[in-house]
């Protein structure tokens, strides 16, 4: 066998080197990238500011609506947007452009009838098939929207009428989907008198392709603030519900988040976690899971002597015990709308939740930010965007009205137009930062005069005249084209140093 200096390249920089031609001024040990003329650049990363797409109309019939609920097929991004006025559901298709977060409906609707407005849906991606839960004051119904086509071009066929279960109520419904268990968790306010106070949460599962049935139901006490308050919930990474309302007790409100999980057909109520930073908590709350960190933010809003604040709590959930980290609070100046106008959602690409409220003066729809420091459990929340909107909405189910599409980078959002006729849906994208060459290919070997030609490390190689490096620690491009152990955003990983001066650049994979 050959030894360690024979497998080795040869070169001054101690790795494979190729000459190239410089666009721009290069400094040694410079992190270059490459361009479609053949040339390298500095790789440096730009600030961008936040932007929203402009408002588009979901449907034009029924306009005279203002309930919402939506589901999000996000490995082919599509969104499916539904909602009722009071004698119909109706629901459509939209398809999100990758590039430029910019969304197009089909113009074929679909509908049933439901002489009620609460309702909810979710996407099945194992059958590839919509479901929907709907209730008035005696049952909660079931239907399954087949689909077909592709894109905006998607088409919907609607089955109604799946049987129903006892009691249901005709207000507050929550549905969604979890692939751990195939099966769709259904949570609704019960109808009946002497279950007044309390919430079912069933399983329902497929029996043939036509029909669902209920694996198993649980009754809970949640003396929920209002007869129409949303509750949310989300599924995490391990197979669990986790379930988010505002309970009142008659002691005065708190936030309360539940977990659920499904064995079989046995399911598992993990108990009561309460949250009550003042007792002045609003009827507005929203909930979102971190599938990075494996961690929820519920949020709630407290009125202070009509000063508005957003409170939010981190939970780590690596069991179905709640684990408490941060907390935060930041003035609202204007006072959200409605009792169901928060929606949230968690950015992947750039590790933070956005939320979103519906104000009273101006009516807009203003967009924040919260970020979750992992190594000090501090939670920050900073202004975006605003985007017009008309007087009034309701949320519907747990979705809210937000969804995150992870290829475009985009968050959606459906609210009504300015002009209170049609449902509209727009995109938006939190400020980031923005690199100007992804195509990294190694790191300078000394200093290139612009239009001058030089020796770059590629890729896969060993630079050796590099300073001040960490034995053993990834190495990260920053904005100005230098390299540290930090990880900015978007991360860029290079490499791992094995001496205070070299590193082994990362190969390609």
């Amino acid at each position: 066998m050959s030894n360690l200096s024979e497998l080795l390249p040869s070169g001054g920089g101690g790795g494979v080197e190729a000459t190239f031609t410089a666009t721009g001024t290069l400094s040694n040990g410079q992190t270059v990238g490459l361009r479609s003329d053949g040339t390298v650049e500095p790789i440096a990363e730009t600030s961008v500011g936040a932007s929203t797409t402009t408002p588009v109309n979901t449907m034009s019939s029924p306009t005279y609506t203002s309930e919402f609920a939506v589901t999000h097929d996000e490995a082919n991004n599509r969104v499916f947007i539904a909602t009722s006025n009071s004698t119909s559901i109706y629901v459509t298709t939209g398809v999100i452009n990758t590039s430029t977060g910019a969304i197009t409906f089909n113009s074929t609707v679909a509908s049933f009838s439901h002489s009620g407005t609460f309702y909810d849906l979710s996407y099945d991606p194992n059958k590839d098939e919509l479901f929907f839960a709907y209730a008035d004051s005696n049952y909660t119904y079931f239907a399954i929207g087949t689909l077909s086509g592709s894109g905006a071009s998607t088409s919907i066929s609607i089955s109604s009428g799946l049987g129903g279960i006892y009691y249901g109520s005709n207000n507050s419904i929550s549905v969604g989907y979890d692939d751990h268990s195939d099966c769709h968790w259904v949570w609704w306010k019960d109808g009946g008198s002497s279950w007044s106070y309390y919430s079912a949460i069933a399983a329902m599962k497929t029996t043939s392709s036509s029909a669902y049935s209920q694996v198993t139901q649980n009754y809970f006490y949640a003396y929920y603030q209002g007869s129409a308050d949303p509750c949310e919930s989300v599924r995490d990474n391990n197979g669990r519900l986790w379930w988010n309302v505002i309970f009142n007790d008659g002691s005065g409100r708190k936030l309360l988040t539940k977990c659920f999980t499904l064995s079989g057909s046995t399911m598992t109520d993990h108990g009561d976690n309460f949250y009550n930073p003042t007792s002045n908590i609003e009827q507005y709350s929203a909930v979102a899971y971190d599938s990075t960190n494996n961690q929820l933010l519920c949020i709630a809003v407290d009125n202070n002597s009509g000063n508005y604040y957003d409170y939010g709590i981190i939970y780590n959930i690596a069991t179905t015990t709640l684990s408490q980290d941060g907390t935060f609070s930041q003035v609202f100046n204007v006072r959200p709308r409605t009792e169901s106008s928060i929606s949230m959602v968690y950015d992947s690409t750039e590790d933070c939740y956005i939320y979103s409220f519906l104000t009273h003066t101006p009516n807009q729809i203003s967009i924040y930010k919260a970020s979750y420091d992992q190594s000090t459990n501090t939670l920050t929340g900073t202004y975006q965007a605003a985007v017009s909107s008309a007087d009034y909405f309701r949320i519907h189910g747990s979705n809210g009205l937000s969804w995150y599409d992870s290829a475009s980078k985009y968050v959606g959002h459906v609210t009504k137009s300015t002009t209170d006729q049609y449902q509209q849906s727009f995109t938006f994208r939190v400020a980031h930062s923005s690199t100007n060459n992804d195509t990294f290919i190694g790191i300078t070997n000394e200093a290139i005069a612009n239009a001058a030609t030089g020796t770059v490390t590629l890729k896969g190689g060993v630079p050796t005249n590099l300073t001040g490096l960490t034995i053993d620690s990834d190495m990260y491009l920053q904005g100005d084209g230098t390299i540290s152990t930090t990880s900015t955003s978007p991360a860029i990983k290079i490499g791992k140093a094995f001496s205070t001066t070299a590193m082994i650049l990362k190969g390609v994979s």
